[in-house]
């Protein structure tokens, strides 16, 4: 509440400045002076919202910092590190639609894909040799992902739609029972006991000429 105070105290002072500066403009040119009160006025409104948003951007980390460290101290969170060798993504035809199948150094296959995959600061390094998974000690469930090692470049950026699932799945009656049985088979936050090098084979072959090396 104080922090809007102040961006409307601001907003009233800067439009109470251009108003004086277009009323001296006034006498000589009452085009210009007209101008410049709108020109300003609307890049006044344009920077205080950039200001707002970046606010409000820093509030809402800082909340969470502040609950990931209470449910730390109610030893609610669990933190576990990872190695990872090799790592291939896939892509649903949505925007914020990613899975990565991560080879570890003991040759097990970690499956992540969620919200915190894209977050506000990106994970740009994601996916990385050493990383970090807060997770909540009771449920189970990813809170927070931090990259420590180097990157990886993942080996194949693969578009996995329903009719990739049901290439993957020919079983199926249908396309739509075939992706939903692909994502139970491959949850978010679980360890597979197939080889990496077996589900990326099995991947590939349901969908020639939509893989790119990255």
């Amino acid at each position: 509440m104080r922090t809007n105070r102040y961006f409307l105290l601001a907003l009233a002072v800067i439009i109470a400045i251009l108003w004086l500066i277009r009323e001296y403009l006034r006498s000589s040119d009452p085009r210009l002076a007209d101008l410049v009160f709108a020109y300003g006025f609307c890049a006044t409104l344009a920077t205080l919202g950039v200001i707002a948003w970046l606010s409000a951007r820093r509030m809402r980390e800082r909340a969470i910092i502040e609950e990931l460290e209470r449910m730390k101290q109610a030893g609610l969170l669990t933190t576990t590190t990872y190695t990872a060798r090799r790592a291939f993504r896939l892509r649903g035809n949505e925007r914020d639609s990613l899975r990565y199948f991560l080879e570890l150094e003991n040759g097990r296959v970690l499956v992540l894909e969620g919200s915190y995959l894209y977050q506000e600061d990106g994970h740009s390094d994601f996916p990385c040799k050493q990383f970090t998974i807060e997770r909540h000690t009771e449920h189970g469930y990813v809170l927070d992902l931090l990259c420590e090692g180097a990157p990886i470049m993942p080996e194949a950026d693969m578009l996995f739609d329903e009719t990739a699932a049901l290439k993957y799945y020919p079983e199926c009656p249908d396309a739509a029972e075939a992706f939903d049985l692909f994502e139970t088979t491959y949850p978010d936050n679980t360890i597979l006991e197939d080889t990496y090098d077996s589900i990326f084979t099995r991947l590939q072959e349901t969908q020639p000429g939509q893989i790119s090396g990255m």
